[in-house]
């Protein structure tokens, strides 16, 4: 139920910081807005102040905004289609742009409480620094498997991959205690080394927790975010290319709702740290998705009205354009439901 929660929450602040970021840009730029939505219909509440609608719905996952013009033809000033192309670009980017600012400051947060960065090297950043040694692997049938530890067990009593080993090599055919964190509790195990090579039988890599004042988590945070756009920029691309010469095993490896929703669960057992982590991801990640060009995202916008930049005119008509964005949004629609029907299946 805790995991259920978190997921729902998660997602509408996503969704909802990114619509939120149109919408303020539309009224800065005064165009119009029919309808400002938190969460998907059935509609459970709605006021109208101004032009606007302000709906509140039963389905929390997000939220949308409504533009004059923006789905159908008008001839109203205040209509999408008839604004500046500055504007237009800027209320397009902002959903991007929010989804950014969230990242940024949601790393922030988990910098102020204690976290191992994703991408930066933790040399590399200042603060309170706290080495442990974390388990990425177990060798089948290895002392460290028999014992029941897992992956992602943390050894709390070693600084460095090191000094694990040196405590391994020199305890071999030797009955030792080991001290470990499982998500937020501390365990305590007794099992015996065997005399040979890799006694333990485990995969280990060092985890550098870090933590400094929120001010200087906040900057850090940024750059955290985009060190990890830059990450996932990388990955796309090589997931293109690997697609155009038959490789799918980067494509395979990416999941839709049912994937994210396991993630949150284990997110949601290493407590709030984490979850802060996974949802600064998840919004790096919606901005990097939406501002592909592809039609019926941020992207596939951008892309006609930089078109019409480029051309000084509209390269097809609104009408066939808002088309090849349904038929987009169609498609989409149908690539989740397959990434949703294989992770179910795994």
């Amino acid at each position: 139920m805790t995991t259920a929660i978190v997921f729902i929450i998660i997602l509408g602040v996503l969704v909802f910081v990114h619509e939120f970021g149109h919408f303020i840009l539309a009224k800065l730029n005064k165009i119009g807005v029919e309808e400002f939505a938190f969460g998907f219909p059935p509609r459970v509440f709605c006021r109208k102040r101004g032009e606007t609608n302000y709906c509140i719905n039963a389905i929390p996952l997000g939220g949308y905004v409504r533009l004059v013009g923006e789905e159908e033809k008008s001839s109203a000033k205040d209509s999408f289609t008839k604004q500046p192309i500055r504007a237009r670009v800027l209320v397009i980017v902002a959903g991007v742009f929010m989804n950014f600012m969230l990242a940024g400051i949601l790393f922030g947060i988990t910098y102020s409480l204690g976290t191992s960065p994703i991408v930066s090297n933790p040399d590399t950043l200042p603060g309170k620094k706290d080495t442990k040694v974390a388990i990425a692997g177990l060798i089948d049938a290895g002392a460290a498997q028999k014992a029941g530890l897992t992956p992602s067990d943390v050894l709390i009593d070693f600084t460095s991959v090191e000094k694990l080993t040196e405590f391994t090599s020199a305890n071999r055919g030797k009955e030792v205690i080991l001290n470990y964190q499982r998500y937020q509790e501390t365990k305590q195990v007794t099992l015996t080394l065997p005399d040979k090579e890799a006694p333990l039988g485990v995969e280990i890599v060092d985890m550098t927790t870090i933590k400094m004042p929120l001010w200087q988590g906040i900057y850090w945070g940024f750059i955290e975010a985009g060190r990890t756009a830059r990450f996932m920029l990388v990955f796309l691309s090589d997931m293109v290319v690997g697609l155009f010469h038959g490789n799918t095993e980067l494509a395979n490896s990416v999941s839709g709702p049912v994937g994210i929703y396991k993630i949150t669960g284990e997110a949601v057992k290493f407590g709030i740290t984490m979850v802060l982590k996974i949802a600064a991801l998840l919004s790096v990640n919606l901005a990097l998705i939406n501002i592909l060009p592809l039609p019926a995202l941020d992207g596939g916008k951008l892309l006609f009205i930089v078109l019409e930049k480029i051309f000084r005119k509209r390269v097809v008509r609104e009408e066939i354009e808002n088309t090849i964005h349904f038929i987009g949004f169609a498609l989409l629609i149908f690539l989740m439901i397959l990434i949703t029907y294989r992770d179910i299946v795994r």
